[in-house]
Parts: C-alpha cells; sequence; structure tokens
C-alpha cells in the first residue's frame, strides 16, 4: 500500500478491468472506475490516480473527472511507486526517473542504474522528502548451495550533490535452511524401506 488513506485494487474479469478505491475514512463508499491499464497506483494523500499501460502513463484528478498529464515512455518501466504526493518514480531497465504530477513537465532522469542490478527484480524505492538521498533496492534470483538458499538483495544508494551520481553501492545475502521435512521423505523412500543417505 502506498497510501495511508486510500486502498488501490486492480480487478480483471476476461477482458475487462476496473481500478475500485476504498477511502479508509469511509469504506462503504468506494469508488470504481473502468480501465484498460495493467497497473493503478494512488497517490498518497489525493484523490489523484497515476495508471500505466505498457509504455504510457497517466495521471487522474478523481474528484475533477479529468486527466493531469499523460507520457509514453521509450522504455518498459519495470517498478514505479509515490515517492511523495507530487511525484513518482519510474524505474526501467537502464535507469530511474522522476515525473512530477505539476505542471506539464516531463519524466526527469535522475540516475542510470548500477550494473549488479541488471539481472535484480526491483522491490523499492526510497527517497527522503528533500530528495536527496536515494536508495533502489532490488532482489537477485535465488541461487541453491546443497540445502541453503541464497538471496541476495542489492541496494544502489544515491545522494545528490549538484547532479546525482552515485554514492556508494552494497549488496548483502540471506540465507535460509530449506525444510528438512523433503529431504527427510526422500531418505525413507528407499528401496525397501532403506535410508539411502
Amino acid at each position: 500500500m502506498e497510501s495511508d488513506k486510500f486502498i488501490c485494487i486492480l480487478e480483471k474479469q476476461e477482458e475487462t478491468a476496473q481500478v475500485v478505491i476504498i477511502d479508509i475514512a469511509n469504506p462503504q463508499a468506494l469508488i470504481r472506475l473502468p480501465i484498460s491499464a495493467d497497473s493503478a497506483i494512488m497517490n498518497p494523500s489525493t484523490k489523484v490516480i497515476a495508471l500505466k499501460a505498457t509504455r504510457t502513463l497517466q495521471i487522474f484528478n478523481i474528484e475533477m473527472k479529468s486527466m493531469m498529464k499523460a507520457h509514453t515512455m521509450t522504455e518498459d518501466v519495470v517498478f514505479w511507486k509515490w515517492i511523495n504526493v507530487k511525484t513518482i518514480a519510474l524505474v526501467t531497465e537502464k535507469a530511474v526517473f522522476h515525473w512530477s504530477m505539476e505542471g506539464d513537465s516531463t519524466p526527469t532522469k535522475i540516475f542510470e542504474r548500477h550494473a549488479n542490478l541488471n539481472r535484480c527484480q526491483i522491490i523499492d524505492y526510497r527517497a527522503d522528502h528533500q530528495l536527496k538521498w536515494l536508495a533502489l533496492i532490488g532482489k537477485a534470483a535465488q541461487v541453491q548451495y546443497s540445502t541453503t538458499l541464497c538471496t541476495t538483495f542489492v541496494v544502489s544508494l544515491i545522494i545528490s550533490t549538484n547532479t546525482y551520481s552515485p554514492f556508494f553501492f552494497l549488496s548483502f545475502s540471506f540465507f535460509t535452511e530449506q525444510t528438512r521435512h523433503r529431504r527427510h521423505s526422500a531418505l525413507l523412500s528407499g528401496p525397501r524401506g532403506e535410508r539411502a543417505d
């Protein structure tokens, strides 16, 4: 959930889709909007919704029933989220952009993705309130080491001076032991009940 005030649900039935918006202060008054988007995110504070259909992005004011902005990206957006009440972060395979809902500006490229994030699934993006500290977080594919699964989380942290440039990069791994029940049952299923250690 991006918002403390609204819950946004995308419902798809066959070829039709609609977004359902629940106002937490008034949960009985559901807002249903037919859409042709594949993703929708609600503004954290106001009744403004952003929609994404492949590379086409749109921002709508629900109360005024009007489109505020639209833009078509040249790359696929693999992750997006509101980072404050005015700005959406857009992550593509190559870079991170910020798109303000004010004025008629297009998405602004903030920084290029670190090479170590190339094969990662992007799971979060964080920014401080001044947009000077930025962190792009990715999850690498799981690698199995005997009975242990390794999941690597990669964080690219950016600090702003006059322009955004990589400050430092780090990665860390979590190791979780697989359940032993599966291995134990395989040992008991050998010929004549013999254990095959």
